[in-house]
């Protein structure tokens, strides 16, 4: 009997240890994908997962970067002389002396933001007098509805959507504030979907799909989201032009 149960206590001991290794795998220790490690574990077999080095860098600017300063206009809009008014040793009057010396100093100033521009499309009908049909002129492709936005406002809220990544309701002010167009929510909302679908039809993908094929050197990389409840993985491959999502 005390055989038998050693003989049961080393069995299960041996699938107590397998099934422990099969637990600890993950991208770091074994041939597993980064996306099959837990979303939120940070650390994994006691370390910390990624390779960054901390105290490397100093924040800022590096050495080597080039600098970005901000140039002077040649032509500025407008132009107020600061001269002096009196002598600063005996306060004489200085309306009429000459000028010594000056140095040139800008300032660029945002404006307020102008009224939207309203192109107003008289779509015709016409009779002929010969054979008596009636003809309705053809406005542009996008002026398709009795009010709509045009193909710039479009433009511009799918770069705060898109481009910048910014929520929906927040676009919608930016765009009141910065260009005077006043849009609901849903309107912001939908300019997603009709600008995917302008790019996939226009072969956008298609073409930066071949381009990073030929590409000589490539990254690739995941991050974790989270969609419709569920977990989901973006992928993404890359050049410094060049970006498939």
């Amino acid at each position: 009997m005390i055989s038998d149960l050693r003989a049961v206590v080393e069995t299960q001991a041996a699938t107590i240890e397998e099934l422990r290794r099969q637990v600890g795998r993950n991208s770091s220790n074994s041939g597993k994908p980064p996306s099959s490690d837990p979303v939120f574990d940070k650390q994994a077999k006691g370390r910390d997962r990624s390779l960054r080095q901390v105290g490397k860098r100093r924040p800022g600017k590096q050495p080597g970067e080039d600098s970005a300063t901000m140039n002077l206009v040649d032509d500025p809009d407008e132009t107020i002389v600061c001269a002096p008014s009196s002598c600063s040793g005996c306060g004489d009057d200085l309306a009429d002396a000459v000028v010594t010396g000056q140095q040139r100093r800008q300032v660029t100033e945002a404006q307020a933001p102008p009224p939207p521009v309203v192109t107003e499309y008289l779509v015709q009908a016409k009779e002929c007098g010969g054979c008596g049909a009636t003809s309705v002129g053809r406005p542009p492709a996008h002026v398709s509805g009795r009010a709509q936005f045009g193909p710039d406002t479009h433009a511009l809220a799918v770069n705060l959507l898109v481009g910048h990544h910014i929520p929906v309701k927040r676009s919608t002010l930016l765009l009141a504030q910065m260009a005077g167009i006043v849009a609901s929510a849903g309107w912001a909302a939908s300019v997603r979907g009709k600008a995917a679908s302008l790019v996939a039809g226009g072969g956008y993908l298609d073409a930066v799909r071949d381009l990073l094929r030929t590409s000589p050197a490539l990254h690739a990389d995941e991050t974790p989201a989270r969609t419709a409840g569920k977990l989901a993985y973006v992928h993404v491959a890359c050049t410094r032009y060049l970006t498939w999502v």
